[in-house]
């Protein structure tokens, strides 16, 4: 199931007490809404549908034009249904979810989302969330996951096909394999649900589409997390070469046709190095350990034991036998990123961690009045020590480390020959057999600060810097361009990393003014006040929709 994943800011009740920088990006509409607004979401993959809905009203909008599509009341579309308590869209089935809670007594209705046409209703099911409802676009279907079971329905009848107690949890990915009918799927128990799953185990699936038999089982090692605020689950599962491969708390190799364990190799993706920030309700640190490199027969995987031991091991990709296991990694508390170049291992060490975290905070209303809000934050925060090293693939053995990084170094890019690498101070084209710099370009000239990512676009090194943005051939390290902050504009204090869509690069301050970069050409296209509102970014960075309390507008970015 894919859904459209919104940016939580600051919440909308304390829009008011902020002031925020105008917005210079083309407002191509804005639309009021004629009721309450609990919940927004656009179509993500092309925009075309904004939902707006409250308790008792909704409204899908036209994304193109902001017109309204069509608008309704609850009770009047589906008469049985009084109230609402939850509402949610799903986007690749194009249909909306209305529940109606009561202790042992929910009623969920399935709505097609473009018309407001009610598919379907029930109230056999207990307890369902979008944690325990997964869309299968390939066969459309939903799962839904019970107390006991997993009941597979249809998606535009609610027709159900089958139900199997022999799977327990919530659907944390899944593979379809189209020749066979299959789905093999890996489980987990969400922390909302949690006392819902009793009796869970792990388990990874192979399951019969047709009639929900289970064709194997086999169980899997570790928890399933899932990131605080953007909830994508810290896994990956996919299938290479008759063998069914889940990284997860390291990497797990099983037969695609029996689901035998073939092998594993541990380590733990989330290791606690990332300290939280005060008062957290809730917190995680991802992008800290790199994931499982496989090249050709060989798997290198980052052995983090605990937070001071950390290892690079070699495996062989179909026997899962140990080639060897290299000396401990000294200094280094993170290595996001690891590549194999020339017969050797090149190491990120440190960097940029992904933090997302929940707080409740206090604010003021005035003279001895205060009020809380819980506030969601998806940030970066650089993890020290900094450097890049290089052991022997073939053995194990340190190479050597480069002492050009002691104050940051970003992320990593790699081709057949060099490392392409930044500092604080430079870009540099490292040649990964004896760390020796290819050129080493000097960034003050550029005027726009500090890199801390950098992304490869059309032959060149794009640098997101925390005072503009600049491009560098990636051949020889001479400038194509350089965009600073302009003199004079709301958008000239230090920024942060965001994130890049398309061929658009989005840098935040700390006011919450958030600008774009055109990646080709370094023009700043414009920014937008993110205080007090939530946000969707279209997946080519194109446009953007910003939300609001009673509106919506959409934004035009290139």
């Amino acid at each position: 199931m894919k859904r459209s994943i919104l940016h939580f800011l600051i919440a909308g009740s304390i829009l008011l007490l902020y002031s925020c920088a105008s917005t210079t990006f083309q407002s191509l509409w804005k639309t009021k809404f004629d009721h309450k607004i609990d919940m927004l979401s656009s179509s993500s993959n092309n925009g075309d549908r904004v939902v707006g809905s409250s308790q008792k009203e909704v409204t899908l909008l036209d994304g193109e034009k902001g017109s309204i599509k069509w608008t309704g009341k609850y009770k009047d579309l589906n008469p049985e249904m009084k109230k609402t308590d939850e509402h949610f869209a799903m986007w690749d089935a194009n249909v909306l979810f209305v529940f109606d809670r009561k202790v042992g007594e929910d009623k969920m209705a399935c709505f097609d989302i473009n018309n407001g046409k009610l598919l379907w209703k029930t109230s056999k099911y207990q307890n369902v969330t979008v944690d325990n409802l997964i869309y299968f676009p390939e066969l459309e279907t939903f799962a839904i996951s019970l107390k006991a079971s997993i009941v597979m329905i249809k998606a535009k009848t609610g027709e159900e096909m089958w139900e199997t107690d022999k799977f327990k949890g919530s659907v944390g990915r899944y593979i379809y394999l189209k020749d066979q009918n299959r789905l093999v799927m890996i489980n987990y128990k969400p922390s909302t649900l949690a006392a819902l799953f009793s009796g869970f185990k792990n388990q990874l699936v192979c399951i019969n589409v047709t009639n929900g038999d289970i064709v194997w089982e086999a169980t899997y090692r570790g928890a399933v997390e899932r990131k605080i605020v953007t909830k994508e689950p810290v896994l990956n599962l996919y299938v290479k070469n008759d063998k069914v491969f889940l990284s997860l708390n390291g990497l797990q190799v099983y037969d695609l046709k029996t689901g035998q364990n073939l092998w594993s190799a541990a380590f733990d993706e989330t290791p606690g190095v990332v300290p939280a920030p005060l008062g957290c309700i809730a917190f995680g640190a991802y992008d800290i350990v790199a994931e499982p490199l496989v090249i050709g027969n060989d798997v290198y995987v980052v052995d983090f034991q605990n937070k001071r031991n950390q290892f690079i091991k070699k495996y062989d990709l179909n026997t899962g036998s140990l080639k060897w296991t290299s000396e401990e990694l000294k200094d280094v508390r993170i290595a996001p990123r690891i590549y194999v170049v020339e017969g050797k291992i090149i190491i990120q060490v440190g960097g940029l961690a992904n933090r997302q975290y929940i707080k409740r905070e206090r604010r003021s209303c005035g003279q001895n009045c205060y009020y809380y809000v819980t506030v969601s934050y998806n940030d970066y925060k650089w993890i020290k020590p900094f450097g890049v090293m290089a052991l022997d693939a073939e053995t194990g053995k340190f190479v050597w480390r480069s002492e050009k990084f002691k104050q940051r170094v970003t992320n990593m890019l790699a081709d057949d020959k060099f490392v392409y690498v930044a500092s604080t101070t430079a870009l540099l084209a490292l040649n990964p057999k004896d760390g020796a710099a290819k050129y080493e370009t000097i960034l003050k000239t550029d005027k726009v600060g500090k890199p801390f990512y950098i992304y490869e676009k059309d032959g060149n090194v794009v640098l997101a810097c925390d005072k503009g943005m600049s491009s560098h051939k990636m051949s020889d390290g001479t400038t194509a361009w350089a965009t600073p902050f302009k003199t004079g504009t709301i958008f000239t204090k230090k920024s942060e990393y965001v994130k890049r869509y398309g061929d658009v690069v989005f840098l935040r301050n700390k006011k919450w003014v958030l600008g774009g970069f055109d990646m080709k050409t370094g023009k700043f296209l414009g920014q937008a006040c993110l205080r007090g509102t939530t946000y969707e970014m279209a997946p080519d960075g194109s446009y953007m929709f910003q939300y609001f309390s009673r509106s919506a507008q959409r934004l035009k970015i290139k």
